[in-house]
């Protein structure tokens, strides 16, 4: 499960090498409201 969250973190544009000091902190919470809200399977979508 930490693979494929990784993977979904990956292709919202987070890549493996990134500096998260550099990070604004508007682009973080996009990333964080997008990845909270997917639909999931455990919760009958």
């Amino acid at each position: 499960m930490n693979e494929n969250s990784n993977g979904l973190l990956r292709k919202d544009g987070l890549p493996k090498q990134m500096n998260f000091n550099e990070v604004d902190e508007s682009f973080i919470k996009f990333i964080v409201l997008k990845r909270n809200n997917i639909s999931r399977k455990s919760l009958n979508y």
